[in-house]
Parts: structure tokens; sequence; C-alpha cells
């Protein structure tokens, strides 16, 4: 009896100690208060709600497990005290302490000391009834938040209601009750904690990767909480590059970016791994337009590089910035020749070289076979006709007529040029010229002795084939007359046509009848002779 009695006048002295509480000072009364708390004492279940576009306390943003009492007291209050540790009726101690009214309090379950390793394991595996003497019994997690987060004169309502909220009642955490006392498993800030088992990154590893290539950071990479929930979709990557953030990386930048890898379970517990992906930049230039040179001037910098290009990663890169060099290799019939040598070293000490030949002619082509003529008619002036038996050729190339261009133009009356082009390699170039007279006054063509056979009818259409007559390069045959003369085993055949100036231009030819072919007659008679045989024979 007398041990109830002193523990009896304890508790209200206790009592008392509590209703002191702490001052409010103006600051914490002129706080925000970006919260309202609904405990939903029938219920065991807190819901933290926060102000809408209206500046109403309707968005639920958090719910929590907490253990009240029938003695806990309906209404509206407002926190007027907080308190790291305190001790509470029964000589033992709440962590993160919120006064809610009198003495009643959001707190931790207890402790037997002022020790994170002195929880009660009964009465936290009770959390979630209705088992306090009045207070509010939270996890530490959520005693903690509110002690955080929640300013002095939040308001707090205690309500009675069978539906737990919008949230729904959390599920409780057990721990074990073969020892009387132990750590709170959601206490992440108590050092020795033997329930802060952070979660793990697995398959983090640095990293090589070919400019351009593509990379895949989370390959391998996974993660895993203490009790073995996969988090990989949770794993948040930072990376940074040249001591910036960026949102990935940039295989077409060389050097190397930091990755962080970072995941947080549902108790609040992160782990974090770091690694190196490096990008390396092995892509070596490339060079374009080296051909072999053929030049009539000496070699420089500006002629060898004309058509000359080096890339690298696409890109053009400066002209001035390929080196070229040549050496002189040999001299032949007018023609120096050169090994010329092109180097070009990028930004990631990567080089490409090319090599190739030079020919320094001064020495133009030559024709052959250009000379002057005439001709009967301008038709005849044909290009075929005015490439035959002209020839071309170099010292270097191997040309031909295919390579020459022939242009024909008219200088005068019945008086033509051919001019024959054509250029080396070198840029060396050669012109020959011809001129062509259409023969003047009048031209017999095709007048020429022949020989016929007697069934060969002679008359002046036959005559006629194969001949014409010009004057002054214009055909005018249809004028030429023919006079037929038959002799003995020949004919003679006087072609003439009187000019524009009176005069008569006549031509001959004589067709000669050859003999007989006695050959068929002589077939007749050894003909003959057989049969004559072959009656004698009968």
């Amino acid at each position: 009896m007398k041990y109830q009695m002193t523990k009896f006048i304890s508790l209200l002295l206790l009592a008392a100690i509590l209703l002191a509480g702490i001052p409010v000072t103006k600051a914490q009364a002129a706080a925000t208060k970006p919260y309202l708390i609904k405990v939903n004492r029938q219920a065991c279940t807190i819901t933290i709600y926060e102000k809408d576009a209206k500046g109403q306390y309707t968005v639920p943003v958090k719910a929590m497990l907490c253990s009240p009492s029938d003695y806990t007291p309906l209404g509206t209050f407002q926190t007027p005290a907080k308190y790291r540790w305190r001790l509470l009726i029964g000589d033992v101690w709440g962590q993160y302490s919120t006064r809610i009214t009198g003495s009643i309090l959001f707190h931790s379950v207890w402790y037997y000391e002022k020790d994170p390793s002195t929880l009660s394991n009964k009465q936290f595996n009770r959390l979630g009834t209705r088992c306090s003497l009045g207070c509010i019994r939270l996890t530490v997690a959520d005693a903690k938040w509110i002690y955080d987060n929640c300013p002095l004169g939040t308001s707090v309502v205690v309500y009675d209601s069978p539906d737990p909220g919008p949230l729904g009642k959390p599920e409780a955490i057990k721990v074990s009750e073969k020892t009387l006392m132990g750590y709170d498993p959601t206490d992440i800030w108590s050092e020795g904690n033997p329930y802060v088992k952070k979660p793990t990154l697995e398959g983090v590893k640095n990293k090589t990767v070919n400019y351009g290539k593509s990379v895949n950071l989370m390959k391998g990479v996974k993660a895993k909480s203490f009790d073995g929930k996969d988090l990989t979709s949770d794993i948040q990557v930072t990376i940074t590059y040249q001591k910036k953030t960026v949102k990935k990386v940039n295989t077409k930048k060389a050097g190397e970016y930091q990755i962080t890898y970072r995941v947080t379970d549902s108790q609040g517990y992160s782990a974090e791994k770091k690694a190196v992906c490096t990008v390396v930049d092995n892509i070596a230039p490339k060079l374009s337009g080296v051909k072999k040179l053929y030049l009539n001037k000496k070699l420089d910098q500006k002629s060898v590089l004309a058509d000359v290009q080096a890339k690298w990663h696409g890109k053009k890169m400066k002209q001035k910035d390929i080196s070229v060099k040549w050496k002189k290799t040999g001299s032949e019939d007018g023609v120096t020749s050169y090994k010329v040598t092109y180097s070009y070293k990028a930004a990631n000490g990567k080089t490409v070289k090319a090599t190739t030949k030079a020919y320094y002619d001064k020495k133009a082509p030559v024709f052959s076979g250009v000379t002057n003529g005439a001709v009967r008619l301008a038709e005849e002036l044909t290009e075929e006709f005015l490439r035959t038996n002209v020839t071309v050729s170099d010292n270097l190339d191997s040309l031909t007529m295919e390579d020459v261009t022939v242009t024909l133009k008219e200088i005068g009356e019945n008086c033509y040029e051919a001019v024959y082009q054509v250029s080396d390699r070198a840029g060396n170039q050669a012109e020959a010229r011809a001129c062509y007279t259409i023969e003047a006054g009048i031209v017999f063509q095709g007048v020429a002795d022949r020989s016929i056979t007697p069934e060969q009818i002679v008359d002046e259409a036959f005559a006629r084939e194969g001949v014409s007559v010009t004057e002054n390069g214009v055909d005018v045959t249809e004028q030429m007359t023919v006079v037929i003369t038959a002799l003995e085993g020949e004919y003679r055949i006087l072609y003439q046509i009187t000019g524009a100036d009176g005069e008569t231009q006549t031509a001959e030819a004589v067709f000669t009848v050859a003999a007989e072919d006695a050959s068929e007659g002589e077939t007749e008679s050894e003909n003959e002779d057989v049969l004559e045989e072959e009656r004698i024979g009968e």
C-alpha cells in the first residue's frame, strides 16, 4: 500500500512537470503552419493534410499508425511545445515529443531509460491499438516527422471514426519480444540500431565506352532492400562531367563522367555507390582527295593541297593544319617526279597519313599528220575525215585522238580551217591547224576506165554510175552530158559540161568488153567425148 501511494504521488508530480511544458515564443507562434494533423482515435490512425490551392487543409500527404487511448481528449488543439527527450508517466522516456494539450503529447513508444536501445519491445508491438495512458504513441520515424515538420501552433484534431482516413491505416512493424527492450526499427538516426540495414547496390562498375557508341549505365546494376525486395527501379542516377551535372553520358565528348547511383528504401535507408564512365576517343581522322598530281608548274603548298581534305568525326578540319612534304624521286624526258606525303593529327592524338606521286611536266603534247589539203566539196570536211591520218603523242600521258577536240570554221571563200586542240594532265596545251580549200573550176569525180562483160548494157544511166562533177565546190552533175561511142570490143565514154565561163570541159573513160570464157565450150566437148565413150561401150 505504501508503494502504491508513493507511485501515485510520483505520477502526480510528473503530470505537473508535463503541464509546465516549454513557453511558446512569439517567433514560434508566428511560424507558418503548413500542415493539419488529424488523429482518428477509434482507428488508431493519424492523417497529415496540407493546403490546397484555396488554402484549405484538404490534401492528404501522410498516414501514421498510432496508439491513443480513451483518455486522449477529443477536440481541436494547437501544439504549444516540443521536447527531444521527455520524461513520461511511469518514469519512462519518449523521443521527439510534441505537446498537444495539457499532459497529452505525441511521442515515440516509451523507453526504460533515456537511451534508444531501451525501447519496450512489448509496447512497440502494441502500436496501432488503444493502449496508452492518454498520449499518442508513434514510431520514432513518425514522431520525428511531426517534431521536424510541424511548427508550434500546428492544429491537431482528435476525432473518432471507423474509417481510418483517405490514406488508410499503415501496417504495423513487429519486433522480437525475446528480450525486454531494444531499438525502434524506424530509428535510423541512432547509431548501433541493428534494424538499420541499408539497401544494397550491386553491379556498379567503372565503364569504358568508345567514342560515338551507346552506353547503358544501368546494365548489370541492381538494388535490393535489406529484406530482399527488388529496388532496381528506384535507383537514381546522377551524372557529373567536368564538375557539372549533366543529363546523360555524351559519347561524342571524350573524358570521364562521374556516375553516382543512389537508392532509398521504404524505411528511408539509403545506399550509394560511385563509378566512372570513361569515353575514349579512338577515332582516327581521314584524308580525302589524295591522288596523283600532274602539274606544269613547280610544286607548292597550295597546288599539292588543292583537293585534299581532312575529316574527323565527320567534320572538315582546317586545311592549313594538314602537313604535307614532297621529295624528288626522278627526272626523265622533261618530267620530274616526286613522292608527296600528307599527314594530319587530330586532337585525340590519332594521326592519318597518305602518300601519292606528283609529276612536274612542262612539255606540251605533239600533233603529227596535220597538213593542209583540198577537197571537192565542203561536205567532205567531216570530223572523221579531219581526224584521218592525224595522231597525237605526249612525253607523259598516253593520249589518243579521242582526247583531241577538232573544230572547223570557214575563214574565206571556199577556204576552211581545222583546229586541233588537246591538253595533257599537267595542263600543257597543244594546238595545230590545217587549211582546206575547195578545188576551183570544174572537177570530175569517178571517171575511170572499166572492164565490163558482154552481157552488160552500156547506156547513159550505166555510164553515169559513180560519176559526179562540181564547179567551184558546187555539184553540177545534172548539167553533165554523156556521149557513148561503141567500137569493136570497147566503148568510149565522153563526159562533158560547159562551165559558167562558157568553156566546155571534158573527161573520157574506156569500158572494155572482156573476152568470152571458152572453158564452158570445152566442158561441153569433154562431155560429148564421155557420151561417145559410153555409146561405144554399149
